[in-house]
């Protein structure tokens, strides 16, 4: 919150949305969307761009519904990873030497209560 003499002013809070999910080879976009719909019972917004279609998600959880629906149909499609599925994958521990056996990071990383894989 910015507060001066004057006015004080809130800055609204940014909502996260999920990625758009781009379909390629639409033979049929409006029943395509309409079945997209139904299977996420929620209003969804799609833009054709020439044969494939573009759906907008509004949540986390119609993103996931949309993917799994169109890995099962086989469709060809391409999207982005949502923020919070993207595991860390590495991190640098110094003064650790490259011969320290993995069993025993695990270990010790678990002892810390950190989960890896």
């Amino acid at each position: 919150m910015n507060c001066s003499k004057k006015q004080c002013i809130e800055t609204p809070t940014r909502k996260q949305y999920a990625p758009p999910i781009t379909i390629d080879n639409t033979q049929n976009s409006l029943s395509l969307l309409k079945k997209l719909k139904e299977i996420t019972k929620i209003n969804l917004t799609g833009k054709l761009i020439g044969t494939s279609l573009r759906v907008y998600p509004q949540t986390s959880a119609a993103y996931h519904q949309i993917k799994s629906f169109v890995n099962q149909e086989n469709l060809q499609h391409y999207t982005y990873q949502l923020s919070e599925d993207t595991l860390i994958r590495s991190e640098v521990i110094r003064g650790m030497t490259s011969d320290m056996p993995v069993q025993e990071i695990l270990k010790d990383l678990d002892d810390l209560k950190i989960h890896a894989d």
